[in-house]
């Protein structure tokens, strides 16, 4: 209920400023995740911002949450670094005595985010840890807010 309330503020917010909403799916070797990113440009080159993450396939690494900062080569394509923690609860049979404690580790993606069809995109990262995750996903964004390059597209 708290994730689908942050989710729809995160909507409104971005439907009324220059927010980047990117909705996506990706994999990696800890599974599925669905994720909601907000970002925001900064003199249309520089991207900051933060996401959340939940794992579709295990409570072990279940959530994640990062900042986000990249840099935009163009409408097209842009490099993105993701730092944050990634954690969930323990796997069955591990220390059954703190079974129902969260645990968080370190988590770090960098990698290529490329956009094709208008708003949709797919995105190749290295991942610690995964070794490395590909996603696909849509930018939520609306269109009176678009540069010219995208309306022309």
């Amino acid at each position: 209920m708290k994730k689908s309330i942050l989710f729809l503020l995160l909507i409104i917010v971005g439907s009324s400023s220059k927010t980047q909403i990117d909705l996506s799916t990706d994999v990696s070797f800890h599974g599925v995740y669905q994720n909601a990113k907000v970002s925001y440009p900064i003199y249309d080159r520089l991207i900051l911002g933060g996401s959340l993450g939940y794992n579709l396939t295990s409570n072990f690494l279940k959530e994640r949450i990062d900042a986000v900062i990249g840099i935009k080569f163009d409408e097209w394509g842009q490099l993105e670094l993701d730092l944050g923690a990634i954690g969930g609860y323990n796997k069955p049979g591990q220390d059954t005595n703190q079974s129902n404690k969260k645990h968080y580790v370190f988590h770090a993606d960098i990698g290529l985010k490329l956009h094709f069809l208008n708003n949709m995109f797919c995105s190749i990262q290295l991942a610690y840890p995964g070794f490395f995750k590909f996603g696909l996903g849509v930018r939520l964004r609306p269109y009176n807010k678009l540069t010219i390059w995208d309306k022309q597209g």
